[in-house]
């Protein structure tokens, strides 16, 4: 069995786990007791970053956290340890700051444009000027990428 490689405390139902700041202080966060062996098999470190468009910190592995098959991907069930590319594949939905609502499609020069990230480059697949048939089109391009 690994080991969280930071300083934890149990403390009863709850074990707070030190998270690593760099040039500054640590930040507690704080995690059920019953979910620690599953942090630790992990054998991560774990460490606090600052979000300034919520002006809250938030916890990062030393490794990417995976979702399995787009559930969230804080429940502790659906935790492993995955690379941003493998996690990309299992992710639904579009952005939340995506101006079409439709995932690997965007509007530029009153066209709709369906791109995709695809062995490291940035792949252009069309542009349409229906948002649906972007839309079709992106589904059917993700599937055949990722064979979901």
């Amino acid at each position: 069995m690994m080991n969280i490689k930071n300083k934890i405390e149990v403390n009863g139902e709850i074990t707070v786990i030190y998270l690593k700041r760099r040039n500054s202080e640590d930040v507690k966060t704080i995690v059920d007791t019953k979910n620690l062996e599953k942090l630790k098999e992990l054998g991560l470190t774990w460490t606090a970053k600052w979000a300034k468009n919520t002006n809250r910190f938030y916890c990062q592995a030393s490794k990417y956290l995976g979702i399995i098959n787009g559930k969230p991907k804080y429940k502790t069930a659906n935790l492993r340890p995955r690379t941003f590319k493998e996690n990309s594949k299992n992710r639904k939905g579009a952005n939340s700051n995506a101006k079409t609502g439709v995932r690997n499609v965007s509007f530029s020069n009153k066209k709709y444009i369906v791109q995709f990230m695809y062995q490291g480059k940035n792949k252009v697949f069309g542009r349409f000027e229906n948002l649906n048939e972007a839309a079709s089109v992106a589904e059917k391009i993700r599937r055949k990428l990722y064979k979901n």
